[in-house]
């Protein structure tokens, strides 16, 4: 095992795996148990995931391949412009749906269950889990953004940048959003 992969953390770890097995297998199902497989098998899982945490464990192997899914298909949607690109209303931006929706927090789904329905041992670890979201869906902004001035408008980006530039590009980006963080 490399430092780099003794430096990742088991929902790093579960995430890449999960990713990998989103487009390794087209029933979303299959990739699941092949995930989970595939996580249990992680050199010192045991020491790393008491028992208890397990089901924890299949439920993010789960919201990770289904967000993994989601996300290659909202792409290509995208690119073959399927959607409306037109923003939705939100609570934090609009005032009349912020009040109406005061009481409609314990709804709210985050990390796949209902806010109200979830036990105060599990907030930390959901919320460090939204925010590795929060960051990769900021690196990816950044990344778009920093593209967007490089890339002219009728090329696509592997037209316009290199493999070796986008990976410096991509290394740049992350380095600024780290010292953010």
């Amino acid at each position: 095992m490399t430092n780099e992969e003794t430096a990742k953390t088991l929902p790093d770890m579960v995430r890449e795996i999960s990713a990998k097995a989103a487009c390794e297998y087209d029933e979303a199902n299959k990739a699941i148990k092949v995930a989970k497989s595939r996580v249990r098998k992680i050199e010192n899982y045991d020491k790393m995931a008491a028992k208890w945490f397990d089901s924890f464990v299949d439920s993010f192997i789960q919201e990770a391949v289904w967000d993994a899914r989601h996300k290659q298909n909202t792409r290509i949607k995208n690119e073959q412009g399927e959607y409306n690109t037109t923003e939705k209303v939100s609570p934090i931006t609009s005032k009349a749906v912020a009040k109406a929706s005061v009481s409609a927090y314990f709804s709210l789904n985050i990390g796949g269950r209902s806010l109200g329905s979830l036990l105060g041992s599990e907030l930390t670890v959901l919320a460090e889990q939204e925010l590795l979201v929060a960051k990769g869906h900021s690196f990816n902004a950044s990344l778009l953004n920093r593209l967007a001035t490089i890339v002219p408008k009728t090329k696509t980006v592997s037209e316009a940048v290199s493999s070796k530039r986008m990976d410096s590009i991509a290394l740049t980006v992350k380095s600024d959003l780290e010292s953010e963080w």
